[in-house]
């Protein structure tokens, strides 16, 4: 459940650059602190650059965000990535720690299910 602090924290840091967010929410440079989980959620959908960051470098911790923020591109990357994590893991999807499979069904386009019906 994610909390008002969390989203303050998230708020406090909506105009930061990426390497600000990183020296509080990050034990080394490219490892996220678990326990910002929830206030990255909510700073992605406040900052762009936040977004774009963990779209490419962190995608899972994106999913507990607001699809809506997301343009289709960044949408398919995510679920993409969450699925190629969970193959190279060998781990079902279902089982994951960080993926919760009814917040990434909220990410699959109309295009992702169009695209897979074809296969």
């Amino acid at each position: 459940m994610r909390s008002y602090g969390e989203f303050l924290a998230a708020e406090a840091l909506e105009d930061e650059p990426v390497d600000r967010v990183k020296e509080l929410a990050f034990l080394d440079y490219y490892t996220p602190n678990e326990s910002w989980l929830n206030a990255i959620s909510y700073l992605v959908e406040l900052n762009p650059r936040v977004r774009t960051y963990f779209v490419r470098q962190h995608p899972l911790w994106t999913i507990s965000a607001s699809p809506a923020v997301f343009s289709e591109e960044e949408k398919t990357s995510i679920v993409t990535s969450a699925l190629e994590n969970c193959v190279r893991e060998k781990q079902y999807v279902y089982h994951h720690p960080l993926i919760n499979v009814r917040r990434l069904s909220r990410f699959v386009t109309a295009s992702m299910h169009k695209r897979s019906s074809l296969i």
